[in-house]
């Protein structure tokens, strides 16, 4: 799940000048990216705000969206939503430990 704030923000982060340097994107290939991945995503519109980060408020998006589209977990390398770890049931875990997670599933 994701929304467009979600969207907006992926855009924004490969556009930094460490996200250039890293994926050496220009500014079609990362619009073209980002249309790609909203083409196969499920977009959810959050329907509450969350106020659950102080020191990065534009974090609450990502709970705003799981929220709205009943998410069990978050999946981020994210500090400050990986610190919080739970979120009203939501797990908030980093790739590694999602990708085990499966890994047990039968």
């Amino acid at each position: 799940m994701v929304s467009e704030a979600i969207l907006a923000k992926y855009a924004r982060a490969l556009a930094y000048r460490d996200g250039q340097a890293r994926h050496g994107m220009s500014q079609h290939e990362i619009s073209q990216a980002v249309d790609d991945f909203r083409r196969f995503a499920i977009i959810v519109e959050p329907d509450q705000t969350v106020d659950a980060f102080v020191d990065d408020p534009s974090d609450n998006k990502f709970l705003e969206a799981a929220l709205a589209g009943n998410c069990e977990f978050v999946v981020s390398g994210d500090p400050h939503l990986l610190r919080l770890g739970e979120y009203q049931g939501i797990q908030i875990l980093p790739p590694a430990a999602f990708l085990a997670l499966l890994e047990q599933e039968p």
